[in-house]
């Protein structure tokens, strides 16, 4: 049980500090969230898609700059 509350607790700690870190940040992108706010990869990636699907943020098209998969922007 206590290991359930810590991991609840965690995941909400992930959630509003990923959420603050794009309001304080404004225009971001989720590679830059995480290495700014050093959680995973997996984690920053569920939390911008839960903020997506809620309305909170947007995510602008792809920047393709150069040879390879393009990036896409993060707003609030």
């Amino acid at each position: 049980m206590i290991n359930y509350i810590e991991n609840h607790t965690d995941s909400q700690n992930s959630f509003r500090n990923i959420f603050a870190f794009i309001i304080k940040h404004g225009k971001t992108t989720r590679r830059e969230i995480q290495k700014q706010t050093k959680y995973s990869w997996s984690s920053v990636s569920s939390v911008v898609s839960v903020l997506l699907n809620k309305g909170q943020v947007i995510e602008t098209e792809s920047i393709v700059n150069g040879v390879g998969r393009g990036t896409s922007c993060i707003i609030p």
